[in-house]
């Protein structure tokens, strides 16, 4: 899987450096670093890319990565900030560059920043709905409430309890379909065998996140409903 992906980037970073032969050169060069792990250099290659071909957004993505790595072995706040940085100039230089959106994602996630981790997930399965690692980016994104406590402080009384009847329905709907797939039975044949697997897997990898998700946020609701002295219907 990674070595698909790598290899999806590494055509991706050509192909948007059209500067010249010097742009791809020193992509290339810089890409030869990174999996040397010579992670200096190869910063050094991806930054002279970006000054010969300042609109390479495959190469700020690719930057940004060699910066994560860096990070991963020293820890260096700078490290990240530089990481953050070239993702973002990435998706600046071209907005449907979803491997960038993909990367800044997953560092905004690690961090601890899942509210702003999803939005840019979903935005790059919108445009990639095909990403080989779609199931994972899924699961993700089902761990993110979808409003945070202080958005939800924002409301008016008007507007929480609106949200209040739409959190409920959604978290019924989840979890009645929990109840179909726990409940399901399945003929043991082999057919029968390959698709309760499918069905656990979807079950445990996006039902009962989404799930969990629909019910930390009707529970933020009521807790806020509670805290104004609103009746609850």
């Amino acid at each position: 899987m990674r070595k698909l992906i790598w290899g999806l980037i590494t055509v991706l970073a050509l192909a948007g450096c059209g500067g010249g032969d010097s742009a791809e050169k020193y992509v290339q060069e810089g890409m030869a670093h990174f999996q040397k792990q010579e992670y200096d250099q190869a910063i050094a290659s991806y930054e002279k890319a970006v000054k010969l071909e300042p609109k390479a957004a495959a190469a700020y993505n690719l930057l940004g990565m060699a910066y994560r790595f860096k990070y991963n072995q020293l820890g260096s706040p700078e490290n990240r900030a530089k990481e953050i940085a070239a993702f973002e100039k990435a998706m600046e230089v071209d907005p449907k560059f979803w491997v960038a959106m993909i990367n800044l994602g997953a560092t905004h996630y690690h961090q601890g920043d899942k509210v702003k981790a999803a939005p840019l997930f979903k935005k790059a399965l919108e445009l990639n709905p095909g990403h080989p690692e779609k199931a994972q980016i899924e699961k993700m994104m089902a761990e993110t409430p979808e409003l945070t406590h202080a958005e939800i402080g924002k409301m008016s009384d008007e507007e929480l309890i609106a949200e209040l009847v739409k959190a409920k329905f959604e978290l019924a709907q989840l979890q009645s379909q929990l109840a179909q797939y726990m409940n399901k039975t399945y003929p043991s044949t082999q057919s029968g065998m390959g698709e309760c697997l499918r069905d656990e897997v979807f079950l445990q990898g996006v039902l009962e996140p989404k799930a969990k998700k629909a019910l930390v946020k009707t529970n933020a609701i009521i807790d806020e409903i509670k805290r104004r002295g609103l009746q609850l219907k």
